[in-house]
């Protein structure tokens, strides 16, 4: 699923939507409608109107977002290739200017 914060013309208020392949679903007014949706506070069901993707002016999916704090106990929940460490050859090593 894609969301996406757009407005539909320079002149409206801002929505948030689902982008269905060229065209995105309004599913909520303002800027926090993405926000609220991976907040698990609000649903996809509301059907605000249908808009030709090239036809809006997108936005932020999240405007101004808090800060993204990461922690080594998050760590175990990454897939075993992203926990891959660089191979000892590279490991340290600078690259020199010819």
């Amino acid at each position: 699923m894609k969301l996406a914060t757009f407005r539909p013309d320079p002149a409206s208020a801002p929505l948030a939507g689902t982008v269905e392949g060229d065209r995105i679903r309004a599913f909520a007014h303002g800027t926090d409608g993405v926000r609220r949706v991976l907040a698990g506070t609000q649903d996809l069901a509301s059907d605000l109107g249908s808009f030709a993707l090239a036809d809006v002016q997108l936005l932020a999916p999240i405007p101004h977002p808090g800060t993204i704090f990461a922690s080594r106990s998050t760590r175990a929940l990454q897939p075993p290739e992203a926990r891959l460490s660089a191979p000892r050859s590279c490991a340290g090593s600078t690259m020199r200017a010819r």
